[in-house]
């Protein structure tokens, strides 16, 4: 949402809900805000920004007023005003018709949703990252721990816990009830057991042996539990005393529990009892071998189908509509600046993307040549003079096929046209959001790569019109060839911009890197599940009054009629259109567990569809060769160096250790050859990525940086209710690369684990070839210094703790060992206190040192950020000498007093880095005023600054400024074109 003033709107914009009626759109809304905004009946006309609001009983509360149609048939809200937990009006232009029917079509869920979200149509997106969900009771005391209604020794035990990860819940099952005595239960073998013996009809759920104190607490070293008839041991690592809470770590770390390896040898899970038995394969190195016809790889996702529809067959005729869920609320986790001359910045340049290896440039929404800049503004294309500002072009991408601007006419005064003020502005009279506005699909930008004379657009927006140019009406994936690649002659420039050509590929964009001339573009693509499970619902009409067996029967006949044809035809021609892509075989992604169950993995086989698509862009008549796999995934990290582009996914896996699963990273790298690209290795590490930059490649080894999140139910001293424990798990991962003829596995050679104190995860990780540097924080921020010199034995050199963290970390040195760090200040218990930039000296490993630290802010009342904390690309720094140089980095400062915009600043801030200080530069705000002006489209550009000549080009939402960094005069302003329809006018404000 806008943020607006009370002069930008009409004073009578209604409150719909003031006539006792709930306005048409209620129904939508009300899972989403529910009584937060019924309570709001009395507040007839709109409130004033920042003046009081009557507070009531419960939490903060929302107020709508207006109404504007939308191309749904429905009507939305024009306004929306929160009385904030402060007490204060915020007001504010609704969203758009298009983002609000987008986002009511995928609510983003900031309580637990009411059922387990697996069990919902399509993946849910979440908010909050410490929203932690409990569903189901799990049956224990027996082979297996199965979901159900069944107790745990006379105890109802939450099933399963679904935590908010990067906007999407990841769920994992309890292991509880292992390590629960029920009443009446034999004894344990007196010695350990032997794993792989057997233990037919146990009736302990597990035995222990060994034990140690932690915090005054006993605890057993090792958990042997019987499953599937076998022992198996499980090292008791969720009460670690590397990890006891009463005291600092020992300092020899424990190993990080494991995933089953991948396996050398095609190994199989079978579906013998199922409605359709069948083999799939676990990953392995024969998993890389391509399929040499399409008729190899409709056999493959005939099975796949198969697969799915027996899980989904069993799920449905398990259902138990009279199921309760046990829901359970979120559990509550626990320098001074310098002074001196500035050095001269004149005749300096720098204007490369900040890419994370040297010889591959990574795709941004910003480029330059040095003559011209290169900027992505929504469906515009804007290039500009990089040193004059003077505009050369803004090529509008066509209207998708279908999409028309039609004339708007002139203004006329109505209750929702205001005059608008800014500072050194003319009076502009505008529309805001007026009713009946017609929405009007766009393509968007999504990235760009610049070689040699050829501009390479990736947009999305363009997959209706190409899937309606295949002829066909169905499509398994639901964002089918919604990537356009355009790629343009910029020799013309400015008379001209030919398009060289252009080619609709697989799925949305995610990532592109440029390695010479050749480019590799990373797409994927979301099958749409409902569409072809929906048969199988048990609450179809042709399954009313059916036995489970008699369910059973009828599905297997629908799936085999409707479900697997259309199924694997659909995306046998949607993979295979342009011919067969150089995919690696279908498999589930998990090695050879003995403990995991098909229910865990039921939508991991086919998840996603990840293509990476090539090409030579300096050859006279361009060709793509396009690589592929089936992941368990929809999101991931692209790395690439060299010969080798490493696509890192986000899934789960069967972790024995934790006798559950485990957040783990799956790994495919592909060999790059020029401008074509082969599947040629394959692996998993268990934990998650942080960012691309927790992945590197050198002398023939991947390392890459993984944390751990780990639950379990507590019981207090009542014994009665649980809560939910939260520990955590740190490592850097070393992985050989395989041949470089034959591929095969990415194989674990050595590792370091324990880094970090308990519950603390990487903030940040910066790979070298001799060493790494890596943030953990809760409450301090623990610095790491290690060594990867030699690959086989990485080993911790030196640590430093401090206050706050660091986010990202830049190397302003050759040898690497003097590092810039930008993240946030904190104070002992670890309140985030403002933006601070910091100088580590790692030139001792064992003694690292902050010789410098630089605080925006720490006032109470004021929240200061930056967007390099999350995108590196916003980042510059630029050399002036040894160890000497400017940072440049685009920063907001929000102060929350009542009435008073003193103190907030919105633009970028130059700063001097030495190793004698860290002091402000330059400031420069990108807005002008605190009211609202002009009108812009809905895009932004992205907070990116370039250096031409000794004068910086910030560019950040709507304008791009050019200021000479030695004296901080303003050369030049560039204002974003204007919308051609004046009904499609925002406004921008930047706090």
């Amino acid at each position: 949402t806008e943020q607006i003033s009370h002069r930008s709107l009409a004073d009578d914009l209604i409150n719909p809900f003031i006539d006792g009626k709930d306005p048409v759109w209620w129904d939508v809304y009300r899972a989403r805000y529910g009584k937060r905004a019924k309570r709001c009946r009395d507040v007839k006309s709109l409130p004033v920004n920042g003046t009081k609001c009557t507070k009531k009983k419960i939490g903060d509360y929302s107020c709508f007023f207006g109404e504007q149609s939308c191309q749904d048939e429905s009507a939305h809200p024009q306004v929306k005003c929160d009385c904030t937990e402060t007490g204060i009006w915020n007001c504010a232009v609704f969203k758009p018709c298009e983002e609000q029917i987008a986002e009511l079509s995928q609510p983003v869920w900031t309580t637990c949703p009411p059922k387990h979200p697996l069990d919902f149509s399509s993946p849910l997106q979440c908010k909050s990252d410490f929203l932690v969900c409990n569903y189901g009771n799990l049956q224990c005391c027996g082979l297996v721990c199965n979901y159900g209604n069944l107790q745990c020794c006379g105890d109802n035990i939450a099933g399963a816990t679904c935590e908010c990860i990067g906007g999407r819940f990841q769920c994992f099952t309890h292991s509880t009830c292992r390590f629960r005595e029920c009443a009446g239960t034999s004894t344990c073998p007196t010695k350990p057991p032997t794993v792989g013996d057997s233990c037919t009809q146990p009736t302990k759920s597990s035995c222990t042996y060994g034990e140690y104190t932690c915090c005054g607490q006993k605890f057993s070293n090792f958990v042997y539990h019987c499953f599937n008839n076998k022992w198996d041991i499980v090292t008791d690592i969720l009460y670690n005393p590397d990890q006891c809470a009463c005291g600092p770590p020992t300092p020899a770390p424990t190993p990080a529990p494991t995933p089953d390896p991948v396996v050398a040898g095609m190994v199989y899970r079978a579906s013998a009892s199922a409605a359709f038995p069948i083999e799939i394969p676990l990953i392995s190195e024969d998993v890389l071998e391509a399929y040499k016809t399409d008729s190899e790889l409709k056999d493959d996702l005939d099975k796949a189908a198969k697969y799915m529809i027996n899980l989904e067959i069993e799920r449905n005729a398990n259902f138990d509509p009279s199921r309760n869920f046990i829901v359970q609320e979120s559990v509550a986790f626990a320098s001074a600046d310098s002074t001196g001359t500035s050095p001269s910045a004149e005749g300096v340049s720098d204007f490369e993307t900040n890419n994370q290896e040297e010889g591959v440039d990574e795709a941004d929404l910003v480029k330059s040549d040095g003559k011209n800049v290169y900027a992505g503004y929504g469906d515009i294309l804007v290039i500009w003079d990089a040193k004059t500002g003077t505009s050369i072009l803004n090529f509008t991408l066509p209207l998708p096929e279908g999409q028309t601007l039609a004339p708007t006419p002139a203004p006329v005064q109505s209750a929702v046209e205001q005059t608008l003020v800014a500072a050194d502005e003319p009076l502009i009279a505008i529309s805001i959001l007026p009713p009946g506005r017609r929405f009007v699909r766009r393509a968007q930008i999504q990235s760009m790569l610049l070689e040699s004379d050829r501009l390479i657009l990736f947009v999305n927006g363009y997959g209706e019109e190409a899937r309606k140019e295949t002829g066909r009406t169905s499509f398994a994936f639901s964002d089918a060839f919604n990537t356009r690649i355009m790629v343009f002659d910029t020799s013309k420039l400015p008379a001209s911009l030919p398009l060289v050509i252009q080619k609709d590929v697989q799925g949305s964009f995610r990532d592109a890197r440029a390695i010479g001339n050749n480019i590799h573009v990373v797409t994927t693509a979301f099958w749409n599940r409902f569409q072809y499970i929906q048969p199988l619902s048990r609450f179809n009409a042709r399954y009313e009054g059916m036995t489970n067996e008699e369910y059973k029967a009828e599905a297997k006949k629908v799936a085999e009629k409707e479900v697997i044809p259309g199924f694997v035809g659909s995306i046998l021609m949607e993979v295979t259109e342009g011919g067969l892509p150089n995919l690696s075989r279908i498999s589930l992604w998990l090695g050879n567990s003995t403990g995991a169950t098909e229910s865990i993995f039921r939508d991991g086989i086919i998840q996603s569809y990840v293509q990476l698509t090539s090409f030579d862009v300096s050859a006279d008549s361009l060709q793509f060769s396009t690589a592929g796999t089936f992941a368990p995934s929809s999101w991931g990290f692209t790395y690439a160096v060299g010969d080798m582009l490493v696509f890192a996914m986000q899934g789960w896996n069967w972790i024995p250790s934790l006798f559950g699963t485990g957040q783990t990273t799956y790994f495919l790298g592909f060999k790059l050859t020029g401008a074509t690209a082969t599947p040629h290795a394959i692996g998993s590490t268990p934990g998650f990525l942080l960012s691309q930059y927790s992945m590197d490649i050198s002398q023939g080894f991947l390392r890459v940086a993984t944390s751990i999140r780990q639950w379990w139910p507590n019981t207090p001293d009542d014994g009665v209710n649980f809560r939910v424990r939260f520990a955590t798990q740190n490592q850097i991962i070393v992985l050989r690369i395989p041949d470089e003829m034959q591929g095969g596995i990415f194989k674990e050679v050595s590792r370091v684990g324990g880094l970090g104190k308990p519950q603390e995860l990487f903030t940040t990780v910066r790979f070298f070839d001799k060493r790494a540097y890596a943030v953990t924080f809760q409450r301090t921020d623990p610095f790491y210094v290690i060594d990867v010199s030699d690959n086989l034995n990485p080993k911790v050199l030196g640590e430093l703790e401090i206050t706050g963290f660091s986010s990202y970390l830049h190397p302003i040195n050759e040898n690497n060992t003097l590092l810039i760090a930008v993240g946030q200040e904190a104070d002992e218990a670890g309140r985030v206190l403002g933006l601070q930039i910091s100088m580590f000296d790692a030139v001792d490993p064992q003694n690292p040192q902050v010789v410098q630290r630089f605080v925006v802010e720490q006032d109470t009342n004021v929240f200061s950020s930056s967007a390099v904390t999350w995108d590196f690309k916003a980042f510059r720094y630029v050399s002036l000498g040894v160890e000497v140089g400017i940072l440049i980095m685009p920063l907001s400062i929000r102060a929350f007093r009542s009435g008073s915009d003193e103190g907030n600043f919105d633009g970028f801030k130059v700063f001097d880095i030495s190793r004698s200080g860290i002091k402000e530069r330059v400031e420069i705000s990108h807005v002008e005023s605190t009211r609202y002006f002009g009108c812009y489209w809905s895009s932004r550009l992205p907070q990116r600054s370039l250096v031409f000549d000794g004068n910086v080009t910030t560019i950040k939402g709507h304008s791009v400024l050019a200021t000479d960094l030695n004296t901080g005069e303003r050369r030049w302003k560039l204002n974003m074109p204007e919308p051609q329809d004046r009904n499609d006018c925002v406004f921008w404000y930047a706090f």
